[in-house]
Protein backbone atom coordinates (compact mmCIF):
# COMPACT_ATOMS: atom_id res chain seq x y z
CA UNK A 1 0.00 0.00 0.00
CA UNK A 2 1.01 3.55 -0.73
CA UNK A 3 2.11 5.95 2.03
CA UNK A 4 -0.07 8.91 1.16
CA UNK A 5 -3.04 10.32 1.80
CA UNK A 6 -4.81 10.14 -1.37
CA UNK A 7 -5.27 5.69 -1.58
CA UNK A 8 -6.84 3.88 -4.40
CA UNK A 9 -10.52 5.18 -4.87
CA UNK A 10 -12.22 2.73 -2.28
CA UNK A 11 -15.28 0.48 -4.26
CA UNK A 12 -17.31 0.01 -1.07
CA UNK A 13 -19.38 3.03 0.06
CA UNK A 14 -19.61 3.86 3.99
CA UNK A 15 -23.41 3.42 5.36
CA UNK A 16 -25.07 5.99 6.22
CA UNK A 17 -24.37 5.10 10.19
CA UNK A 18 -20.72 4.89 9.34
CA UNK A 19 -21.09 8.11 7.55
CA UNK A 20 -23.09 9.91 10.61
CA UNK A 21 -20.12 8.43 12.78
CA UNK A 22 -17.72 10.15 10.34
CA UNK A 23 -19.08 13.59 10.70
CA UNK A 24 -19.50 13.05 14.16
CA UNK A 25 -15.31 12.40 14.26
CA UNK A 26 -14.98 15.46 12.16
CA UNK A 27 -16.31 17.61 14.74
CA UNK A 28 -14.08 15.80 17.49
CA UNK A 29 -11.20 16.19 15.52
CA UNK A 30 -11.55 19.84 15.08
CA UNK A 31 -12.51 20.77 18.55
CA UNK A 32 -9.26 18.75 19.46
CA UNK A 33 -7.12 20.30 17.17
CA UNK A 34 -8.25 24.09 16.65
CA UNK A 35 -10.33 24.54 20.92
CA UNK A 36 -12.69 27.17 21.06
CA UNK A 37 -13.85 27.25 17.01
CA UNK A 38 -16.38 25.68 15.57
CA UNK A 39 -16.42 23.24 13.02
CA UNK A 40 -18.61 23.92 9.51
CA UNK A 41 -21.16 21.38 9.11
CA UNK A 42 -20.17 21.28 5.23
CA UNK A 43 -16.21 20.55 6.05
CA UNK A 44 -17.82 17.57 8.23
CA UNK A 45 -19.74 16.38 5.14
CA UNK A 46 -16.80 17.12 2.89
CA UNK A 47 -14.63 15.27 5.63
CA UNK A 48 -16.77 12.04 5.67
CA UNK A 49 -16.84 12.28 1.80
CA UNK A 50 -12.95 12.52 1.26
CA UNK A 51 -12.75 9.44 4.09
CA UNK A 52 -15.33 7.72 2.07
CA UNK A 53 -13.67 8.45 -1.63
CA UNK A 54 -10.22 7.41 -0.34
CA UNK A 55 -11.04 4.09 1.89
CA UNK A 56 -14.87 2.84 1.79
CA UNK A 57 -16.36 0.81 3.88
CA UNK A 58 -15.17 -0.29 7.48
CA UNK A 59 -12.20 0.90 7.46
CA UNK A 60 -11.55 2.59 10.66
CA UNK A 61 -14.49 1.97 12.05
CA UNK A 62 -13.87 0.37 15.38
CA UNK A 63 -10.78 3.17 15.86
CA UNK A 64 -13.47 5.70 14.70
CA UNK A 65 -15.89 4.03 17.49
CA UNK A 66 -13.00 4.28 20.12
CA UNK A 67 -11.99 7.48 19.68
CA UNK A 68 -15.24 9.07 20.08
CA UNK A 69 -16.48 7.67 22.84
CA UNK A 70 -12.98 8.40 25.03
CA UNK A 71 -12.55 11.82 23.09
CA UNK A 72 -8.65 11.42 24.10
CA UNK A 73 -6.15 14.36 22.69
CA UNK A 74 -6.16 13.65 19.05
CA UNK A 75 -2.72 15.36 18.16
CA UNK A 76 -1.33 13.09 21.50
CA UNK A 77 -2.80 9.96 20.29
CA UNK A 78 -1.64 10.75 16.78
CA UNK A 79 1.94 11.68 17.74
CA UNK A 80 2.32 8.60 19.96
CA UNK A 81 0.92 5.94 16.83
CA UNK A 82 2.79 7.67 14.51
CA UNK A 83 6.19 7.61 16.50
CA UNK A 84 5.34 3.61 17.58
CA UNK A 85 4.04 2.52 14.43
CA UNK A 86 4.54 4.74 11.45
CA UNK A 87 1.51 5.94 9.19
CA UNK A 88 -1.50 4.54 10.57
CA UNK A 89 -5.47 5.77 9.81
CA UNK A 90 -5.32 8.47 12.50
CA UNK A 91 -2.44 10.41 11.01
CA UNK A 92 -4.85 10.22 7.61
CA UNK A 93 -7.99 11.21 9.00
CA UNK A 94 -6.14 14.43 10.62
CA UNK A 95 -4.75 15.27 7.13
CA UNK A 96 -8.18 14.97 5.81
CA UNK A 97 -9.22 17.42 8.12
CA UNK A 98 -6.29 19.56 8.16
CA UNK A 99 -6.31 19.64 3.74
CA UNK A 100 -9.89 21.06 4.72
CA UNK A 101 -9.49 23.41 6.54
CA UNK A 102 -5.85 25.05 5.74
CA UNK A 103 -7.45 26.95 2.97
CA UNK A 104 -9.96 28.98 4.90
CA UNK A 105 -8.92 32.59 5.68
CA UNK A 106 -9.84 31.83 9.25
CA UNK A 107 -7.01 29.20 9.96
CA UNK A 108 -3.85 31.51 8.57
CA UNK A 109 -2.44 32.22 11.57
CA UNK A 110 -3.03 28.16 12.75
CA UNK A 111 -0.79 27.17 9.63
CA UNK A 112 1.63 30.49 9.36
CA UNK A 113 3.14 32.93 12.03
CA UNK A 114 1.71 35.93 11.33
CA UNK A 115 4.19 37.81 14.23
CA UNK A 116 7.54 37.44 14.62
CA UNK A 117 8.45 35.33 17.53
CA UNK A 118 9.50 37.02 20.74
CA UNK A 119 11.89 35.03 22.45
CA UNK A 120 12.23 32.29 20.04
CA UNK A 121 14.57 30.12 22.02
CA UNK A 122 12.31 30.06 24.93
CA UNK A 123 9.34 29.39 22.33
CA UNK A 124 11.45 26.62 20.86
CA UNK A 125 12.07 25.03 24.58
CA UNK A 126 8.58 24.98 25.39
CA UNK A 127 7.70 23.66 21.98
CA UNK A 128 9.90 20.83 22.99
CA UNK A 129 8.35 20.11 26.61
CA UNK A 130 4.94 20.28 24.70
CA UNK A 131 5.89 17.50 22.69
CA UNK A 132 7.07 15.60 25.19
CA UNK A 133 3.93 16.07 27.42
CA UNK A 134 2.19 14.89 24.31
CA UNK A 135 4.03 12.06 23.69
CA UNK A 136 3.83 10.39 27.13
CA UNK A 137 -0.30 11.24 27.27
CA UNK A 138 -0.89 10.11 23.71
CA UNK A 139 1.03 6.97 24.92
CA UNK A 140 -1.30 5.93 27.89
CA UNK A 141 -3.98 7.12 26.08
CA UNK A 142 -3.15 4.62 23.21
CA UNK A 143 -2.62 1.75 25.73
CA UNK A 144 -5.20 2.50 27.73
CA UNK A 145 -7.62 2.57 24.49
CA UNK A 146 -5.96 -0.06 22.53
CA UNK A 147 -5.93 2.17 19.93
CA UNK A 148 -2.51 0.90 17.97
CA UNK A 149 -4.09 -2.34 16.26
CA UNK A 150 -6.96 -0.60 15.20
CA UNK A 151 -4.87 1.93 13.47
CA UNK A 152 -2.69 0.25 11.34
CA UNK A 153 -2.88 0.86 7.50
Amino acid sequence: MRDSLALDLAEERVTPEEERLLRQEAIWLHSSLFPGRTMNHLAAERYASAWNDCFGAGRGAELTRRLLSAKPDAEAVEYALRLRAGPNLLTRKIQILLFLVEARGEYLGQFVPLESARHPYWRLAACGVRSLSKLLKGLLAARRLDLESHARL
